[in-house]
């Protein structure tokens, strides 16, 4: 009975060093697979690292059914630290289309692996927390750089406006930024003018969302009321300083800013 015991546990030993051998073999391989893998980021799409990480985490699922298994966990862990080195290297190659490259394998990785995180493998909690925080920065970069292309004098205003009004309060802005730059703003934010930009961001929006994985996420629609949202606060806020600091009235305020995005809607 000893020697049948003893006999159990080196072949239970050796079945569990073959079988970790073949997962850091695996593991090995796909390490260097990601690091080789070379993306055209002005093409936008979820990349192929991406796809293929999720869809090994779904088939790891099916096979544990529950389980917490330290090796595979470990392995997860390790592939996801690679992918997302591999994507902050691979969008630095791409500064202009950085952003929305990342945005889209940060939403992507988000969206699908969320619920398995939450019930069936726990360790990829602390990822899904890092690409929420991810997601939020690039996103917020990504509306404020689409709003300030647009609207170049208007988001310098609205970001000096910003600046100064955290420290002195709204009556007293005349003493910080001259009426003429509010009032150059002002007339430059005429009907025309405003249809003409929301109708070109909507387009540089639907082009930069145009592929099906984009459309799964829902990215377009997403993006398109945060954008929104962001342009009606900044007009919000200059038609207030307008108003307070210079008694300048808009044309054009937040209501028909609004409205014209929703045309698009």
């Amino acid at each position: 009975d000893i020697q049948l015991t003893n006999y159990s546990y080196i072949f239970l030993y050796d079945i569990k060093q073959l079988l970790n051998n073949r997962i850091q073999s695996y593991l090995t391989d796909q390490i260097k697979w990601i690091q080789l893998q070379k993306v055209d980021v002005k093409k936008y799409g979820i990349s192929l690292p991406f796809l293929k990480y999720v869809a090994l985490v779904y088939h790891i699922n099916d096979i544990i059914q529950g389980q917490t298994i330290e090796v595979i966990d470990n392995m997860l862990i390790t592939l996801s630290q690679e992918l997302f080195t591999w994507l902050t290297n691979i969008s630095n190659q791409n500064i202009k289309y950085s952003d929305i490259f990342k945005l889209k394998n940060l939403c992507y990785y988000e969206v699908t692996l969320t619920n398995i995180s939450q019930s069936t493998i726990p360790s990829l909690k602390k990822f899904i927390s890092y690409v929420i925080s991810q997601r939020i920065e690039v996103e917020s970069r990504y509306i404020v750089w689409m709003v300030s292309y647009e609207f170049p004098s208007l988001s310098d205003l609205a970001v000096r406006l910003e600046g100064v009004g955290n420290r002195v309060r709204e009556e007293e802005l005349a003493l910080y930024i001259r009426r003429k730059d509010v009032q150059n703003v002002v007339k430059e934010l005429d009907l025309k003018t405003l249809e003409s930009s929301i109708t070109t961001m909507r387009k540089r929006l639907e082009k930069h969302c145009d592929n099906t994985d984009d459309q799964d996420l829902k990215l377009l629609s997403d993006l398109w009321k945060k954008i929104k949202d962001k342009t009606v606060d900044i007009v919000k806020k200059l038609e207030l300083a307008a108003l307070v600091s210079y008694q300048i009235t808009l044309d054009i305020g937040p209501q028909i800013v609004a409205a014209t995005f929703d045309k698009f809607s």
